[in-house]
């Protein structure tokens, strides 16, 4: 994907994201070098290959008999050509939180307990 000037300088690089986990990525990246000043001139790089290691997902166990893994299971079934090459945000929200799920609210002082669950958030591709 196209990087603007402006995202490269807000991170200070180039944002990967989508990495496969507990794996070892590789990443192709392309750009044109541009320095400016007395003597102002552009390169083209055609390629420079990253080698980025993704640790393993971690995700805590809702503590129910229907959980069997630790994040969600995504199964494309049809792709479109023209949505073939792209990313999925996925965000799943476990029923059953492992910290307030247990909680019990007994403080005399009040407040709000958490009444949603803990999100399992991903980024998927149609493969």
């Amino acid at each position: 994907y196209k990087v603007s000037d402006r995202r490269v300088r807000t991170y200070a690089g180039i944002p990967v994201f989508g990495l496969y986990p507990d794996y070892v990525n590789t990443v192709e990246v392309s750009y044109t070098l541009v320095e400016n000043g007395e003597n102002p001139k552009t390169e083209r790089v055609e390629k420079e290959t990253y080698k980025i290691y993704a640790s393993p997902v971690f995700v805590e166990a809702d503590g129910t008999d229907m959980q069997k893994h630790a994040m969600f299971n995504a199964k494309v079934e049809k792709v479109e050509k023209k949505f073939a090459d792209r990313l999925y945000l996925l965000n799943n929200i476990l029923e059953n939180n492992p910290r307030g799920g247990r909680a019990t609210w007994n403080n005399p002082t009040g407040g709000a307990l958490q009444w949603s669950g803990s999100p399992e958030v991903g980024i998927i591709d149609t493969a």
